[in-house]
């Protein structure tokens, strides 16, 4: 079975096996279960994620306790 990320990136441009275990590389595995956070307020992002699986949300709670989305991210996103 091909890697998720290899044939994203192969609907752009071929890769040899070289090249794509150089660019999984610098890459890392995170499972996360429905309802679980990736990054919380106060936290510093300085990772990128690539979404395999499932669909995330970015939103905000306002002061009166409304949530904003801010986006939506899904797979292959």
């Amino acid at each position: 079975m091909i890697h998720p990320l290899r044939q994203h990136i192969e609907e752009i441009i071929p890769l040899t096996d070289e090249e794509f275990d150089r660019i999984l590389s610098h890459f890392e595995t995170v499972k996360k279960r429905k309802h679980q956070y990736i990054v919380q307020e106060g936290e510093y992002v300085n990772k990128e994620y690539w979404i395999i699986k499932g669909c995330l949300k970015s939103y905000f709670t306002a002061d009166n306790g409304k949530e904003h989305i801010l986006q939506f991210g899904m797979e292959n996103c």
